[in-house]
C-alpha cells in the first residue's frame, strides 16, 4: 500500500483529514473448510485497490492529546468494493 493521509488542523480541538492511497495484492486466494468436511469456496482479492478516506478528530481538552474520538469514512474502490465507517473513542496512558 501507498498513498498520503494529510492531517488539518482546524482548532486545538478538531483536526480534519484526508487521504487515497493505492494497495496491490499478488495472491488474494482464501479458503477454509466447515466442520472439516465441507469446503468453502475460494475468495480471492488479488489486483489493486483504489482507497480514499475523509473523516475527523476530536479532543475534548485543549493541549492533551491522550483522550480522542475518530470519526472517518474510508471508501474502496478496483479489485475490493465497499464503505467502511469508523468511529473511535481512544485513551493514551
Amino acid at each position: 500500500r501507498t498513498g498520503f493521509r494529510i492531517i488539518n488542523a482546524q482548532s486545538e480541538l478538531v483536526s480534519l483529514f484526508y487521504g487515497m492511497y493505492y494497495e496491490y495484492e499478488f495472491e488474494g486466494d482464501a479458503k477454509g473448510m466447515l466442520f472439516g468436511t465441507h469446503e468453502i469456496d475460494k475468495a480471492s482479492l488479488g489486483g489493486g485497490s483504489g482507497i480514499a478516506e475523509l473523516g475527523a478528530i476530536f479532543r475534548p481538552y485543549a493541549n492533551n492529546d491522550r483522550l480522542t474520538a475518530t470519526v472517518g469514512v474510508r471508501g474502496y474502490m478496483g479489485a475490493r468494493q465497499g464503505l467502511y465507517g469508523k468511529f473511535a473513542l481512544q485513551y493514551a496512558f
